[in-house]
């Protein structure tokens, strides 16, 4: 980007994605302001990404067959999903 290169630890790199993530500027505009190089942040972005199992849990109810129930999830974003059955 024209300057001095600037080497970043990948906890650095961490910060400036979750920075980026609460900014709410779209990559692009954000690496401008920052003078990143976009391809640069995008790829320790995909360095840093959680690869592998999802960690799923399996869930049981030790509730009896007549009993209700439900369940709630809120995702990053602030979606909620609910489950009742």
């Amino acid at each position: 980007m024209g300057g001095p290169r600037v080497r970043r630890s990948p906890e650095e790199w961490r910060e400036i994605i979750e920075q980026q993530q609460r900014s709410g500027l779209s990559r692009a505009r954000f690496c401008r302001r920052e003078r990143i190089a976009r391809t640069t942040f995008e790829k320790w972005e995909q360095k840093l990404r959680p690869t592998g199992d999802a960690g799923f849990v399996e869930l049981t109810s030790t509730a009896s067959g007549s009993e209700s129930w439900s369940l709630e999830l809120e995702l990053p974003g602030g979606a909620i999903l609910r489950f009742r059955g």
